[in-house]
């Protein structure tokens, strides 16, 4: 049969192309020996059943990898995918660091933030570690997630609208208008032309 051999010590051995895997390979093998004294022989068939292992699920994107994402992102930051060799349903989960950190994980591997992830005051990187199992085994992933920051424009302190009362013949500062950048950076405060114009 091919792939198997035999010793003269009668151990038979398999080194067929094929992975000796019964989820992919046959189940079953029927084997012919041959005992020869050189004078006669005798054959024995040998009917080689293959019985299938458990096997843990596998990840598509192995047991480890690093995802990047951008600050603010919001649904879903990164999918892990993992199969199992059996055909056996997979079930995902988080380890309790990450949950407590805010991340969940969905039936479909999925994983999001409850809020939203901020470069300027969260943490720049993320271990997370998830798991897939089959109801046996369970093997796990750990992802790195870096997140990256996004360019954000300054913030009013008094929002992006106010209503300011100033007395009739006021001198001086009339007002004070302040902002401030989430990265930051200085800002420069200017009026619009029809203002300067006005007189202020």
């Amino acid at each position: 049969t091919a792939g198997f051999a035999i010793d003269g010590s009668g151990n038979v051995t398999y080194s067929g192309a094929a992975a000796f895997d019964a989820d992919t390979a046959p189940t079953s093998y029927t084997l012919t020996i041959t005992a020869n004294d050189g004078t006669s022989e005798s054959i024995q068939t040998v009917t080689l059943n293959l019985t299938g292992v458990n096997e843990a699920p596998v990840f598509s994107d192995g047991a480890t990898r690093t995802v990047s994402v951008a600050e603010d992102a919001s649904g879903t930051l990164f999918t892990s995918s993992a199969a199992d060799p059996e055909g056996e349903d997979v079930t995902f989960s988080l380890d309790q660091t990450s949950i407590d950190a805010g991340f969940s994980i969905d039936t479909s591997g999925n994983v999001s933030f409850s809020g939203e992830l901020d470069a300027d005051t969260d943490p720049m990187s993320y271990t997370i570690v998830v798991t897939a199992s089959d109801g046996t085994n369970q093997p796990t992933q750990t992802v790195t997630l870096n997140l990256t920051g996004v360019e954000e424009a300054p913030v009013f302190d008094n929002g992006s609208s106010r209503t300011v009362e100033v007395a009739e013949n006021a001198t001086g500062t009339l007002f004070t208008a302040n902002a401030t950048d989430p990265e930051g950076s200085s800002v420069t405060l200017t009026l619009d032309s029809a203002s300067q114009t006005a007189g202020f």
